[in-house]
């Protein structure tokens, strides 16, 4: 059975308002570095302050992710806006970072279900349940600068 387009949006609409006041809620709640945060916010502030040779060795995460908050940094001071929302590469940024992450991760997945589809037409519901279970994961851990879903439930556990 395939939504229609307007119901496709509304939910798309209602997973943004989560997403965002998500985000909002737990910057908020926890406005320093938390767990893993602390070495990936001094990375990305390292990238975002143009020094792109110092790399902590504590980390295994490869670097795209501090590019693509320098990107996001640069981006939103060019459109004169990072002074009023977040601040020169500040940890509200770093998470919002997370934030664009996740509002694209559904586009991502439906791709990845069509993709299935396709390639199996007699896809069993216990795979697409699985897959679905995995994004609640994703969602946790997105709302935090961190990018290892692994160290995230290690953590989590002790």
């Amino acid at each position: 059975m395939v939504r229609s387009t307007f119901v496709n949006l509304i939910l798309y609409k209602l997973f943004a308002l989560i997403t965002i006041y998500l985000f909002v809620c737990i910057h908020k709640e926890v406005p320093e570095p938390y767990m893993d945060e602390y070495f990936h916010f001094h990375q990305a502030a390292n990238y975002c302050s143009g020094n792109y040779t110092h790399w902590d060795p504590s980390i295994t995460t490869p670097p795209g992710l501090y590019m693509i908050t320098h990107l996001l940094e640069m981006m939103l001071n060019s459109i004169q806006i990072l002074d009023k929302t977040f601040g020169a590469c500040s940890l509200g940024l770093a998470r919002f970072t997370n934030v664009i992450f996740m509002l694209a991760l559904p586009f991502v997945f439906m791709k990845y279900l069509e993709k299935i589809k396709k390639d199996d037409e007699q896809v069993s519901d216990d795979k697409e349940k699985r897959n679905v279970s995995i994004f609640v994961r994703i969602m946790t851990v997105k709302t935090y600068f961190l990018s290892d879903l692994e160290k995230f439930e290690d953590e989590k556990s002790m």
